[in-house]
């Protein structure tokens, strides 16, 4: 995925030089997800503002503020599924998040996404979903959820 993502964002030499001799500690990061490591490719390296480990593990360490950008930049509908997620501590049955939402969304008064659709897009970034379960991804997420956002 990480190195998909760099070719895809047509890196500096630099850039990709600095993903081949951390990729390890990238990938193992706790931090590491789909939607950290786009971020990394796209708006970090290849704008040219990271030109060290250290600048991208402070990237990595420190994701508010991309994830209240990512987070903003949701749907409503998306928003409201996240905040659906908080009423299970570490996750939930899809029909049961479902209700969650759907009890939600009602309260909503601008367009709003079916489940299945507002599920699948959260599915690049903030959620981790199987055929019958869905949890967060990580704390980043939770947090930005909660309004509450680590950092």
């Amino acid at each position: 995925m990480l190195y998909n993502h760099a070719k895809l964002a047509s890196l500096p030499t630099k850039a990709r030089k600095l993903i081949r001799d951390y990729f390890r500690a990238i990938i193992n990061h706790p931090n590491f997800t789909p939607e950290r490591v786009r971020q990394l490719c796209e708006d970090v390296l290849r704008a040219d503002k990271a030109d060290s480990w250290v600048e991208i593990s402070k990237f990595m360490n420190d994701p508010t503020e991309r994830w209240r950008k990512t987070f903003d930049g949701l749907s409503t509908s998306e928003q409201v599924l996240l905040t659906a997620l908080l009423d299970y501590d570490e996750g939930a049955e899809l029909d049961e998040l479902e209700r969650a939402y759907e009890q939600r969304i009602q309260d909503e008064h601008k367009r709003r996404l079916p489940f299945d659709k507002a599920i699948s897009r959260l599915g690049h970034s903030f959620l981790q979903i199987s055929r019958s379960y869905c949890r967060v991804s990580s704390s980043q997420s939770k947090g930005y959820a909660l309004g509450t956002p680590p950092g």
